[in-house]
């Protein structure tokens, strides 16, 4: 289910809103902790210790600065000019290397990375199908793909499943995007790829990854974890 007309920059412009408390929303927050552990053994054990790995859709930095704790060489970067601001602001004392990006080319050299995380990114991005071929690009052959995405079969994400149907009514829609629900519509609508399991593999088989099974659901987040082929 897509909201055409939702683009790229509203993205950038919903989430240089957030910029500012981004950091702090996760601070104690159980669901992040859990985060960061399920990145960190995932990634430890398929890539050496000191491998370069890519943060996409880094946000305010938060796993890339754990990670980079854990002695992996770090790059974050975020279509948010606000998001990369606070990264940097926060981490002025290690060598993360932040940027930001835009709809083009990454900028990163080929085979770049050892590994690529991305968390809670790749249901934003306009062009999947582009963005999977630029993240193939980055990877050296052999290299991991570690994303959350929405998944589908939970109860929470089939709720927001009904709200994003309703969203889509005029007066309904104009009403949820005021006050109090209206950072929680406008994430609705730029949250445009939900995809089953099934699907997903599909998407990611298409551009050289084979995505081991996902199992059963698990909770709202379904972690894909995808190896590029060695033929690169």
């Amino acid at each position: 289910m897509t909201d055409k007309h939702a683009t790229a920059t509203d993205a950038r412009v919903f989430f240089d809103g957030l910029a500012g408390d981004w950091a702090d929303r996760y601070k104690n927050d159980p669901s992040m902790t859990a985060r960061l552990a399920r990145f960190s053994d995932v990634l430890a054990e398929r890539v050496a210790p000191d491998a370069a790995v890519l943060d996409f859709g880094c946000g305010a930095g938060v796993i890339a600065r754990w990670l980079a704790t854990r002695g992996y060489v770090m790059s974050g970067c975020d279509v948010s000019l606000e998001m990369i601001k606070a990264a940097r602001r926060d981490d002025a004392a290690s060598e993360i290397n932040w940027n930001t990006c835009g709809d083009g080319p990454l900028p990163y050299a080929d085979k770049s990375f050892a590994a690529i995380i991305s968390s809670s990114v790749l249901e934003y991005v306009v062009d999947l199908d582009a963005t999977l071929a630029e993240l193939h690009r980055l990877l050296v052959p052999g290299g991991w793909l570690l994303a959350t995405v929405p998944d589908s079969r939970h109860p929470h994400r089939q709720r927001e499943a009904l709200k994003r149907l309703l969203l889509r009514l005029p007066f309904v829609g104009a009403w949820l995007e005021r006050g109090r629900w209206a950072e929680g519509a406008a994430y609705l609508r730029l949250s445009r790829n939900r995809h089953c399991p099934s699907n997903w593999a599909q998407m990611i088989a298409a551009h050289g990854f084979n995505l081991e099974p996902t199992g059963p659901c698990a909770g709202p987040l379904l972690l894909l974890t995808a190896r590029l082929g060695e033929a690169g």
